[in-house]
């Protein structure tokens, strides 16, 4: 398959209409909403089902009904999403998640005061809640650029990573709260009514048509449409790069994963491990939000390709090697926080290229597939960690001792587990570098220059360019790499 061009054209800042900016604010205003109920009853699932049968694989099952759906199914979720518009993917989602809140709080009723429930069916419930959420989250992606002007990608997705960050921190609280004064059930009626707030404030405003939305006119094929959006990024040469690195990063962030609360709790003195682990804990959240504030406040300042590639090395270098390299609990807290708050600078700035780079009515698609490429690497590399944890590096084993002679720390209580995240902080750094020396990376996250316009045709010169198209005078619409 031969690459397209690595840079597109030059394109003008487009006009962003008044109503596009209040349709963007009630729209991420109600997701926050939905995101509050979401995170709270999430809580109060995993503490339902774990308490109801004391059972830790059950708990997991739960998670990778979810992962199986939002991750593994995001291509094809992604795909028929891009069939439709982009509001009636938003309404019809966020309804389409109220029934299934409400069926789940039928089933958890049945689970907890009757007995009578099938675990199955509750599984269920969470694998296509997995799936809509999956359509949901790339079509909000995508609704970035038809709502916002591309100038203002990277401070805009800061914004929506803070809102996506505060129910991480306000969810649990909510949920734990809300599980000491109702029933289980009652918390996902609760989150029932708040999908359907944000499909009702999504509905009552109105959408601005910007951009072309041909998916309408195509015949729903969703597999082929997934394949669609793998061919995508998969034709150009420096989305392949990039995707990579991040496939790498989360690979390593999988394995780290794994055994960062057995370090930090086999690292603690005694007595101290509880609190150690919360404040650990609690830091990640807090460097999210961080971040995202962090970028809304920054946005598009500076060089994107230096932000995204510092971002990696310093999560890698003083986060994630930080924490293995120190037996201090408030620099644990700090690793920690700078770790997560570089995820954060680093993903806005990526998904602002992918925005401005994929076009239009190929995002949700395109996205799905990123999401896959990006992500599927990390549920398996969660599971590889435990097992090389266990198996090859333990505490004062052959590993821990041999690194112990070059760094003490890691023949001391718990630098087994500190070899191990170590050694993914070094795998990390040097994605960082290979990234860094990636010429086609650069151009791909080097902003646009605008273009003229013409003065005869206002409209031609508003109209978006995309990754695929030639840098060339020629305004032939172009919805992906040749092949």
């Amino acid at each position: 398959m031969p690459d397209t061009a690595d840079t597109p054209a030059a394109r003008p800042r487009p006009a962003r209409p008044p109503s596009s900016s209040r349709a963007f604010g009630v729209l991420w205003g109600g997701q926050l909403v939905s995101l509050l109920g979401s995170s709270a009853a999430a809580f109060c699932l995993a503490l339902t089902v774990y308490t109801e049968t004391g059972d830790a694989s059950a708990l997991a099952l739960i998670v990778g009904a979810s992962t199986l759906g939002s991750i593994y199914l995001a291509p094809v979720a992604g795909a028929v999403s891009d069939h439709f518009t982009r509001r009636q993917v938003v309404c019809v989602g966020n309804v389409t998640l109220s029934l299934l809140s409400l069926l789940l709080a039928w089933q958890v009723w049945r689970f907890t005061d009757e007995g009578d429930a099938e675990y199955w069916t509750i599984l269920l419930l969470v694998f296509l809640a997995g799936v809509v959420k999956a359509a949901l989250s790339t079509t909000l992606a995508a609704t970035v650029r038809q709502l916002r002007a591309e100038r203002d990608l990277s401070r805009v997705n800061g914004f929506t990573s803070l809102i996506e960050t505060i129910p991480t921190v306000s969810g649990p609280v909510i949920g734990a709260a809300l599980h000491t004064v109702v029933t289980p059930a009652a918390v996902f009626a609760f989150e029932a009514v708040t999908f359907a707030a944000a499909g009702a404030m999504a509905a009552a405003v109105r959408w601005p048509s910007v951009g072309r939305e041909s998916g309408r006119n195509r015949r729903l094929r969703p597999f082929a449409g997934a394949l669609r959006g793998f061919r995508f990024i998969l034709g150009h040469s420096g989305f392949r790069r990039l995707q990579a690195a991040y496939a790498g990063v989360n690979l390593f962030a999988g394995l780290a994963t794994a055994v960062v609360t057995v370090y930090v709790v086999s690292s603690s003195t005694a007595g101290t491990e509880e609190r150690n682990l919360a404040a650990f804990t609690v830091a990640g959240p807090v460097g999210l939000l961080l971040g995202a504030i962090a970028m809304l406040t920054l946005g598009d300042r500076g060089s994107r390709f230096a932000a995204v590639v510092t971002a990696i090395a310093a999560g890698a270098l003083l986060g994630r090697l930080g924490l293995a390299l120190t037996a201090v609990p408030l620099l644990w807290f700090l690793a920690q926080l700078l770790n997560q708050a570089c995820v954060q600078i680093s993903n806005a700035h990526a998904t602002a290229v992918w925005q401005e780079r994929t076009p239009t009515d190929i995002q949700a698609t395109v996205f799905g597939a990123r999401r896959l490429l990006g992500q599927g690497l990390f549920p398996p590399a969660v599971v590889l960690g435990g097992f090389l944890a266990d198996r090859g590096f333990q505490d004062h084993g052959r590993l821990a001792e041999a690194a112990g002679t070059l760094v003490p720390r890691l023949a001391e209580d718990g630098g087994g587990a500190g070899l191990l995240l170590a050694c993914c902080a070094l795998g990390q750094a040097a994605l960082a570098l290979l990234l860094a020396c990636s010429a086609r990376v650069r151009r791909l996250t080097a902003r646009p220059r605008p273009a003229p316009q013409s003065p005869a045709s206002p409209t031609a010169a508003s109209e978006p360019c995309h990754a695929s198209d030639p840098a060339v005078p020629s305004r032939r619409p172009t919805t992906g790499p040749a092949s």
